[in-house]
């Protein structure tokens, strides 16, 4: 028969209130560094290949990809893949930020009592961090929708539709 490792208390049950107390909060510091930082780090890899990196700027690299089937001229389509790459390299200068938050976090949750405070303000800049990630992604997407016009932009936004509702590419 084995004995538990975690000391008990004198009889009122605080020690196990107190475990269990940390071990969610633990718990909910890491599903919000999850959901926060699924954005995270982006591949470096030049226009015209495939998926990198995970997270990463999903909906950059599927415009990309829906552009290189919308036959644009090659000086407009050279533009589009301009401000793509351009978001590209905004958002690697985030990259080093975002890891040292992220290790930030790691090292915070794994303190034997950690500081909600301290955990909190952690997540706060991680979601800072992210948010100044998207409005790159965002500031792209609405550039490369006014290069492309709305007639191309809307043969975009159908493929896109049409992939999310599961349907599968016959037109390649």
């Amino acid at each position: 028969m084995q004995q538990s490792q975690e000391p008990q208390d004198a009889g009122n049950g605080t020690n196990g209130k107190v475990q269990r107390g940390r071990r969610a909060l633990v718990v909910a510091a890491l599903g919000a560094v999850l959901a926060l930082g699924s954005g995270g780090v982006a591949a470096a890899r030049p226009h015209g290949g495939q998926c990198g990196g995970k997270g990463g700027p999903i909906a950059l690299e599927r415009i990309e990809r829906g552009v290189a089937k919308l036959d644009l001229p090659k000086d407009q389509a050279d533009a589009v893949y301009a401000v793509l790459d351009r978001a590209r390299a905004q958002r690697r200068g985030f990259d080093g930020q975002m890891a040292d938050a992220h290790q930030r976090m790691r090292e915070l949750l794994e303190q034997d009592a950690p500081s909600v405070d301290a955990v909190t303000a952690q997540a706060e800049t991680i979601g800072a961090l992210t948010t100044e990630l998207r409005k790159i992604e965002l500031r792209a997407l609405v550039e490369v929708r006014n290069l492309v016009g709305p007639e191309k932009w809307k043969q975009l936004d159908e493929r896109k539709a049409r992939f999310g509702r599961g349907e599968r590419r016959r037109d390649s």
